[in-house]
């Protein structure tokens, strides 16, 4: 009598492995559960303190208004500033190619980690690479200009302090070069753009 061919196995092995997988599956998920990834702003002033008189004779103070303060008004709207989302609409237009990012990632993390062994470094990595992706979506949006388009008076401001008169959202690029990505779990930094880990 011959034994089975080679390849084949029991049913009885065949329930057993699948065991196996669905138990590294289950370990692998619970990996991932808590883990988020966030993109944003830093707090820090968005300019030293200083005053300037532009040519029409108007005295310009800048209080040093914390940047995410200035990012907030923007984001939001405030007073005679408009609403130029640039977190929020970008990602939110983004969103089936983040999801595929974001598959993308995972699966990557699964190969290489000889399949369903994924730890909490590996989703941290993950993780941190697409909110990479979602940083480089927001200050592509910057870069291209966010509706509405400037006033023309503030148009003319801008052009007389230095800066590109006709792009929303940039006057020094600092807004733009202030996204932060952030991986945390269960609200513990996990990674941050510096690469930190933090305990």
């Amino acid at each position: 009598m011959r034994g089975a061919p080679v390849g084949v196995v029991s049913p009885a092995e065949a329930a057993r492995r699948l065991r196996r997988v669905s138990e590294r599956v289950g370990r692998t998920i619970a990996n991932l559960d808590g883990i988020d990834a966030f993109m944003g702003v830093q707090g820090a002033p968005a300019r030293e303190g200083k005053r300037e008189r532009l040519p029409d004779g108007t005295v310009v103070t800048d209080d040093s208004t914390p940047l995410i303060v200035v990012a907030a008004a923007h984001e939001r709207g405030l007073g005679n500033n408009p609403r130029r989302s640039f977190l929020q609409d970008p990602v939110e237009r983004a969103r089936s190619a983040l999801r595929r990012q974001v598959r993308s990632e995972m699966l990557r993390e699964i190969r290489r980690t000889a399949g369903f062994r994924l730890t909490e470094s590996d989703a941290v990595d993950a993780f941190f690479r697409v909110g990479t992706y979602m940083r480089a979506v927001s200050q592509t949006a910057i870069r291209e200009g966010i509706e509405p388009a400037l006033s023309e008076r503030r148009r003319r401001e801008k052009v007389r302090a230095g800066s590109r008169g006709d792009v929303p959202l940039i006057d020094t690029g600092q807004l733009r070069n202030s996204l932060r990505v952030s991986v945390e779990k269960d609200g513990r930094v996990l990674r941050t753009d510096a690469g930190d880990v933090t305990s």
